[in-house]
């Protein structure tokens, strides 16, 4: 029996642009960047995502196969002046493919996120709505894509109360090519941002050296029609928050875990490293 160690797999991710608060954004600094929910507020994004996994779960030609591999993304956000509009792109590259036993090293499927909308727009709550097309743009015989075009709708929420926040994502996806599928996904989180004052809402940039959030994340599938029909993988992440306000930089540290039987990775230490950096707006 292998130790749980040999399971625990490393995401480091840097650059990530919205874990401060885009310069002149209205949002609450209690409203933290989850580690896997995503945000409903919606500012300019860089960001660099590596993941090193350990005995991954990848579909090649023969069947599945149990493999040692890293993901790497590199994610590119706008917002508008009013940080009402948004839209995002995706570029993934891995080492996840195959070739007659070889590892396989090349691009993953492109995701556009457009439009963004944010229906309401509050220092303490925010709902968006955005619509995304996932391309097949990796190959589907090395195992660097899925080989279908999806269609997603997705529906995000961030509310803060002084201190605390949670966060909520929802999003329909279907296939229109390369088999049929239809899913719903599903996650959420909860922190405390340790940040003085107990102001109504926290300001956006804290007047201390450091600010501590612990947090929580449930992520979860559940498959609809089509192939993946009946599958429910279910993931679960505690992690800590450490954010510098007056630079930007923050840290952040969590593990994940799978439960249930649908497991597609073992257990997973990340850890995330990042600052902002805004586009130029002009007018």
């Amino acid at each position: 029996m292998k130790s749980p160690l040999f399971f625990l797999t490393l995401s480091i991710l840097f650059m990530d642009s919205l874990w401060a608060h885009e310069e002149g954004a209205p949002f609450s600094g209690a409203i933290i960047e989850p580690i896997e929910t995503h945000h409903a507020h919606i500012e300019d994004e860089q960001k660099i995502n590596l993941e090193l996994i350990d005995r991954s779960r990848v579909e090649i030609d023969d069947g599945e196969h149990e493999v040692d591999v890293f993901r790497q993304e590199l994610e590119l956000a706008w917002a508008s002046k009013n940080f009402h509009w948004g839209g995002e792109i995706k570029f993934p590259f891995s080492n996840q493919g195959e070739d007659d036993g070889e590892r396989q090293y090349g691009p993953g499927d492109l995701e556009i996120w457009f439009p963004k909308y944010a229906w309401i727009n509050r220092p303490e709550t925010i709902l968006t709505t955005l619509f995304a097309v996932h391309a097949p743009t990796g190959s589907e015989s090395q195992g660097l894509g899925e080989g279908k075009t999806l269609l997603e709708g997705k529906v995000f929420l961030d509310k803060a109360y002084g201190n605390w926040f949670t966060g909520f994502n929802l999003e329909s996806s279907t296939a229109v090519s390369g088999g049929f599928t239809t899913n719903l996904g599903y996650s959420g989180v909860l922190s405390y941002s340790f940040i003085k004052g107990g102001e109504r809402p926290a300001p956006a940039r804290p007047d201390q050296f450091l600010v501590i959030a612990p947090l929580f994340e449930v992520i979860g599938e559940a498959g609809l029609g089509g192939e993946d029909r009946g599958k429910t993988p279910i993931q679960m992440i505690s992690g800590l928050y450490f954010w510098h306000p007056r630079s930007g930089w923050s840290f952040r540290v969590g593990y994940r875990f799978s439960v249930g039987n649908d497991r597609e990775e073992e257990q997973t230490l990340l850890i995330q490293v990042g600052n902002h950096l805004s586009w130029p707006k002009k007018g």
